[in-house]
């Protein structure tokens, strides 16, 4: 069930269990269609209401087509995204580059969510073709875990864990999540390594090839492995999470295997992951100085910053450590120069994302701390008058 079928069964399985629940696929009708017709192109808002950048793409982008002809390097993925994808609304990053009218590979990353019509629907950007394709499997990947049961925040079967049991997440990295949420980032994770993987093997093209290896796989397989000892160690499943569980760590096996040889035949080191919270009850001085809101944190200028589109990773020349930032953390850190205190870094994202400051206030001090701790930021106390 875990890993995708060259018979379908899996599909078969989580589009009757979707049926149960109520789902019945909408006909394309005359929507603009990719996948050799069988999905359609629809607008929908799900990524414009959360994205102001975010406008929506022409549904004849040529980088449509040429992420579906890289996700027909996997044919039973090909064939499955016929099925468990009813609808895709594609958008544009305003802020990014599109590697289709530069002629670019490197820009590979993209933002997407489910869309707002239930299951089977996803939106995204479609800048990057690599990203575009990525982000079509991790969302299907969420719907099919969603059908047989699990959603992020609980599960009618496959995790047992109660719902207040909190974990690490490989990717979510700014806060503990129930394990529900934590097989969801696994597991859409997993198909976007194992799509990666599907083409690089094909190899039409080399330059393309190591930069996915590089920005994607050399990323995401350490968090792989980080998430797998997180299930490993925590996961209370029921009988169909055993089968589904023991199916998808064979997966894995050869996700990672298959990835890590892929590494070493570029000559491309993994990076380090180092998880925010691994230390989240050892923070020393940082904690007490930031129960001052108004300390002002700095980022230091020898720490090197990579943008992965929502995701950055920063590196430590000096502690030879990697760390990755989500998209929230991520906004954090680009606030930290020197010249806003925790208050007012907390009211600036308040405004952006529609939250009340005093509600962000924890989460903003909490990400500032990990990020002092790893000697990524510098604090200082008092007001901003004093300098850094």
């Amino acid at each position: 069930m875990a890993e995708p079928q060259s018979d379908q069964y899996d599909t078969i399985i989580a589009l009757e269990f979707a049926r149960r629940h109520g789902y019945t696929r909408k006909e394309v009708g005359s929507d603009p269609t990719f996948f050799d017709g069988k999905v359609a192109i629809r607008k929908d808002s799900a990524l414009s209401d959360q994205y102001s950048l975010c406008i929506p793409a022409s549904p004849d982008h040529p980088n449509i087509k040429r992420a579906c002809d890289l996700i027909r390097l996997w044919p039973k993925v090909f064939i499955q995204c016929q099925f468990l994808i009813e609808s895709v609304s594609v958008f544009i990053d305003t802020q990014a580059s599109c590697d289709a009218e530069q002629g670019s590979i490197y820009n590979i990353g993209s933002i997407c969510s489910s869309g707002t019509h239930g299951f089977g629907t996803i939106a995204s950007t479609i800048n990057s073709h690599v990203g575009f394709a990525e982000a079509i499997v991790h969302e299907m990947a969420h719907h099919k875990l969603r059908a047989l049961g699990v959603e992020f925040e609980s599960a009618e079967r496959i995790i047992r864990n109660p719902i207040g049991q909190k974990f690490k997440s490989p990717i979510k990295l700014d806060c503990l999540r129930p394990m529900s949420a934590v097989l969801h980032a696994q597991y859409s994770y997993t198909y976007v390594s194992a799509l990666d993987i599907e083409i690089i093997t094909a190899g039409k093209a080399a330059e393309r090839d190591r930069c996915i290896a590089e920005v994607s796989l050399a990323k995401n397989l350490p968090k792989l492995e980080f998430g797998l000892k997180v299930i490993e160690d925590n996961a209370e499943v029921d009988h169909a999470g055993a089968d589904f569980l023991e199916g998808y760590f064979n997966w894995l096996d050869y996700v990672l295997e298959a990835g890590y040889q892929i590494l070493d035949e570029f000559g491309i080191s993994p990076q380090v992951f180092v998880h925010p919270l691994e230390t989240h009850d050892d923070c020393g001085d940082s904690t007490d100085l930031l129960q001052d809101g108004h300390t002002v944190p700095c980022r230091l200028s020898s720490i090197e910053e990579h943008d992965l589109g929502d995701e950055m990773l920063l590196y430590s020349l000096d502690k030879e450590i990697g760390i990755s930032l989500n998209s929230s953390a991520k906004a954090i850190w680009e606030l930290c120069n020197g010249k806003r205190t925790v208050d007012e870094i907390s009211e600036e994202l308040s405004l952006s994302l529609d939250l009340s400051s005093a509600d962000l206030l924890p989460e903003v001090k909490a990400a500032i701390t990990q990020l002092s701790k790893f000697g990524l930021l510098k604090l200082a106390g008092g007001s901003r008058e004093r300098g850094i």
